[in-house]
């Protein structure tokens, strides 16, 4: 029995929202040849990866909601726009606790780190040392930020682009899609 056109067209619909931000070889197999006109898929293939983010979720101890709220926001190297993900931004600091305290036991916090980087995904040996060197970087500016850090974490946790991409099957551990 032949699906309806409408039915067809949901699932090309399915398809497409989920193909847009995973690797190309699942992009192929999710779009059915019979329903998709082979120059939209060649059009998939021409677009970029958005840039994968990297992220730490840090659990503090007795930091002062007030300092927080301080330190919250971006920070930028440059104003370079074309730059953001090689040099131009340092990193976003978010605390959610600030706005939902239950997220966190009792005198306790959480700040997101998240740092938008360009990478070229498939030049990358060594995960362990490109995310420890990351977490390096995330940690030594917080640190000016928030005196005495290390003394108040509790718990630290990153994900990159490979973690995104294990999770998520973002093509190349992209954060958004594709453009």
């Amino acid at each position: 029995m032949e699906a309806s056109p409408r039915a067809a067209a949901r699932r090309t619909t399915r398809a497409i929202a989920l193909a847009q931000p995973v690797s190309d070889d699942l992009t192929e197999e999710m779009l059915d040849p019979s329903v998709i006109d082979p120059a939209f898929v060649e059009n998939l293939r021409q677009l970029r990866p958005t840039m994968p983010c990297f992220l730490s979720h840090i659990g503090l101890r007795d930091v002062p909601h007030e300092l927080l709220n301080d330190v919250s926001g971006y920070y930028w190297e440059n104003w370079d726009s074309d730059e953001v993900g090689r040099s131009a931004l340092r990193f976003k600091v978010f605390a959610p606790t600030l706005f939902e305290p239950r997220m966190a036991p009792e005198g306790g916090q959480v700040v997101i780190i998240q740092r938008v980087r360009e990478i070229d995904y498939g030049s990358i040996d060594d995960w362990p040392a490109h995310k420890a060197a990351l977490e390096t970087h995330a940690l030594s500016n917080l640190e000016q930020l928030i005196p005495g850090l290390k003394e108040k974490m509790v718990v630290m946790t990153s994900a990159s682009a490979k973690t995104s991409f294990r999770y998520t099957l973002n093509r190349r551990g992209a954060m958004l899609g594709w453009e």
